[in-house]
């Protein structure tokens, strides 16, 4: 098997007509992902494929709602992060406005891409 060069295996799943989306990459869930430095760098390494060649970049970032009004699933996620058994001791998880819900600084869009939106 001929093996690629780490410039084309970089950019050969991007295309230049596609967007790219940066999906819910902030502080408050990234501590949750397994191994996070190789995901973080994975995504950096796309990203900045995607910009050397034009691809229109969008960014996402999930907000929780308040405890009384989370549904099932989501409360049940918030328990599972938190280690928590009971409802009565789990909080919203990334709350609009707290440091968790802030993209991480190795991710940021530049001055001409859009902000990023909230799911």
């Amino acid at each position: 098997m001929r093996e690629r060069s780490p410039a084309r295996s970089r950019t050969s799943a991007i295309r230049a007509d596609s967007p790219l989306l940066v999906y819910d990459l902030q502080v408050a869930i990234v501590e949750h992902v397994p191994d996070p430095q190789t995901t973080v760098a994975r995504v950096g390494q796309v990203l900045e494929a995607a910009r050397e060649l034009g691809v229109r970049t969008f960014f996402s970032r999930h907000m929780s709602m308040p405890k009384e009004l989370m549904g099932v699933s989501q409360l049940r996620t918030a328990m599972a992060w938190q280690r928590v058994d009971r409802v009565a001791d789990a909080r919203s998880p990334v709350p609009a406005g707290l440091p968790g819900f802030q993209l991480i600084s190795e991710l940021q869009p530049r001055p001409r891409e859009p902000e990023p939106s909230t799911s």
